[in-house]
């Protein structure tokens, strides 16, 4: 009871204490006061009661199913946050040869870094035999994110057994061992590629332009099919900009940031350009962008081959919209010969001059838009 001249005595069951408004103002502050001191102090002693329960639970190896769920969660966490973790290379490390091992690779540093949040992770290069261009820019990029994502955990490599030559040359020149401060040196003759890769944050024209020019004196690109390429390149950045990562989309990536990589094979007289970045991926981008109830039955096969041959899905729907992989698909067909791949998402393309184009569904989620191109020399 609360007794006070004024109002007589006030049963405390019908007083949510200070938020009576027929109390005085004086006695709503006490009672204010008493209910946040009372508030803070029951807080306190639920506090003391859980540590001491859990710590009770883990003794004795008797709780709830709560609490033990919560002992074995902060166990495990303490036991991977203290823990190296070591992730191994596929023998065959290529999303164009041998795409899913290589999308596994992936998640498993992805997996190593976020989820299990390990304080070292340790890679060993000993396994790998084959290693394709487009694989180097993705492991820069996916290393790059991860550094920049998780700066608690730290990065290493065996240096007791590094890969062949073949293997080494491309990830040197790429820039790999960068991350690791390594210092690999390669005789030249052992050097049979030719590398140079870009990335950035905001359309870029220049750096473009720059990786073109890199190997225009060896494929003899004439200037049709060099503005093209350009044109094609710059729309793919700004895909990546304004489209890959719509709003809601969560995952932990570098937003709005985009790799571009050459590279020549000299054995196989080759030239090969990647374009990646870590968004939603194409199909989910059209869906989102363009709201037709038609696409949601329809497979990400179907959408993506469209987007490409034709390039009518655009927002703006603009005729300088929606144009950037078809060029690159003209540009392909305008060679001798040449090949485009696309892996978005959950869903691969192959474009193969004076074939149908073709499509497969990825057992594994891809991590982001990757498109891939290869031109004889």
């Amino acid at each position: 009871m609360i007794d006070d001249s004024r109002w007589g005595k006030i049963p405390l069951r019908t007083v949510p204490a200070h938020r009576n408004s027929r109390l005085p103002g004086r006695v709503r502050r006490k009672l204010r006061q008493r209910w946040i001191s009372d508030k803070r102090l029951k807080l306190y002693l639920l506090s003391r009661i859980r540590r001491k329960r859990l710590a009770k639970a883990r003794a004795s190896g008797h709780g709830t199913i709560k609490e033990k769920y919560w002992i074995r969660k902060r166990d495990l966490v303490r036991k991977t946050e203290n823990q190296t973790i070591e992730l191994t290379f596929p023998e065959n490390l290529s999303f164009l040869d041998n795409l899913h091992s290589s999308v596994e690779f992936l998640h498993r540093v992805e997996r190593a870094f976020f989820v299990d949040r390990a304080r070292k992770v340790r890679i060993d290069h000993s396994q790998i035999k084959k290693l394709g261009p487009e694989a180097a820019l993705l492991l820069i990029a996916t290393f790059e994110r991860v550094t920049v994502l998780s700066p608690r955990s730290s990065l290493s490599t065996k240096t007791s057994k590094l890969p062949n030559d073949q293997v080494l040359s491309v990830l040197k020149q790429a820039g790999y061992f960068d991350y690791f401060s390594l210092t690999v040196e390669i005789p030249d003759a052992d050097v049979p590629q030719i590398l140079s890769h870009r990335t950035g944050r905001k359309v870029a024209p220049p750096a473009a332009e720059e990786l073109i020019l890199h190997f225009e004196h060896l494929a003899g690109f004439p200037s049709s099919l060099r503005k093209k390429l350009g044109k094609a390149l710059i729309e793919c950045m700004e895909n990546a900009i304004l489209h890959a990562f719509p709003p809601g989309f969560s995952a932990r990536c570098l937003k709005n940031q985009w790799w571009m990589l050459g590279y020549r094979d000299m054995a196989r007289g080759t030239i090969w350009f990647a374009f990646y970045d870590q968004g939603v991926g194409i199909p989910r981008t059209i869906r989102t962008r363009v709201l037709d109830q038609k696409l949601f039955r329809r497979k990400d096969g179907d959408i993506l081959v469209e987007a490409i041959v034709e390039g009518h899905y655009s927002r703006t729907k603009e005729k300088s919209r929606g144009r950037g992989l078809p060029l690159l698909l003209e540009f392909v067909e305008l060679a001798d010969d040449g090949k485009l791949t696309v892996v978005s998402d959950c869903v691969r393309c192959d474009f193969i001059k004076g074939k149908d184009p073709r499509h497969y569904p990825l057992e594994i989620a891809f991590p982001g838009t990757l498109i891939i191109w290869e031109i004889k020399i």
